[in-house]
C-alpha cells in the first residue's frame, strides 16, 4: 500500500477496501450479464435448429420419405441425427449448420416453386 504523508493509514485502508469491493461487485455483475447473454444465444440457436428440423421432417413427409431428423446433444454440443423411420436405425449424424443450410435451401426452392405456380 502507498503511504501518503499526513494521511491516516486506517482511513486509507478503508478507502482501499471499499474500492476493491466495488470493483469485485462490478466484475461479478458483468460476469452474470455475459452468462445471461450466452444462455440467450444458446436458446436462440436451439430454437433455430429445432425449426430447421421441423421443416426437413415436413418435407420428408410430403416426399413420402422414410427419413426422420432428430436433434440430439452429445458432449455438450448439438447435432442432428438422420434416422431411418421404419427400422428406427441411426443412419448418420450431421452438424446443425449443415441442417440449417439445407433447410434454408429447401425453403428457397419451395418459394420459387410457389412463385412459379402463381
Amino acid at each position: 500500500m502507498i503511504k501518503i504523508p499526513g494521511s491516516d493509514p486506517v482511513i486509507i485502508s478503508q478507502i482501499h477496501s471499499q474500492t476493491a469491493k466495488g470493483v469485485v461487485q462490478e466484475t461479478r455483475q458483468m460476469k452474470i450479464t455475459r452468462e445471461k447473454e450466452r444462455e440467450g444465444r444458446k436458446q436462440e440457436y436451439k430454437e433455430k435448429l429445432a425449426k430447421s428440423i421441423r421443416k426437413l421432417n415436413q418435407a420428408t413427409q410430403v416426399l413420402d420419405s422414410p427419413l426422420r431428423f432428430e436433434m440430439a446433444e452429445k458432449n455438450g454440443a448439438w447435432l442432428v441425427q438422420i434416422i431411418d423411420g421404419p427400422t428406427n436405425r441411426l443412419l448418420r449424424e450431421v452438424s446443425p449448420e449443415k441442417v440449417m443450410d439445407v433447410a434454408g435451401r429447401l425453403q428457397k426452392v419451395l418459394g420459387i416453386l410457389v412463385d412459379e405456380l402463381i
